[in-house]
């Protein structure tokens, strides 16, 4: 599964957006896309979507990576104020 992959991709260009913009970047609505987020070099795998939401407070974000279709698995890693260092954590129901 390219799930880890794509979220360390995804990690990788919300950083260098952050640092460029001093500011998290988010998903159309706050959810699931496959679209190109504008200031993001970043395209899913094929078969692959992302969010980033944006904590309550603004001062974090989470890159999650999942399928368009089952198994419901996604993966997710938290940055800025709520990063813990654990890394990429994954889900699956």
């Amino acid at each position: 599964m390219t799930v880890n992959t794509d979220v360390q991709r995804l990690q990788f260009e919300v950083r260098a957006y952050y640092d460029a913009h001093r500011g998290f970047p988010q998903t159309p609505g706050n959810g699931w896309t496959t679209a190109p987020v504008t200031g993001l070099d970043f395209y899913p795998s094929p078969g692959m979507q992302f969010a980033l939401q944006r904590s309550g407070d603004g001062q974090s974000v989470y890159a999650i990576i999942g399928p368009i279709a089952p198994p419901s698995r996604y993966c997710y890693r938290a940055m800025g104020g709520y990063d813990t260092g654990v890394g990429i954590q994954c889900v699956g129901y």
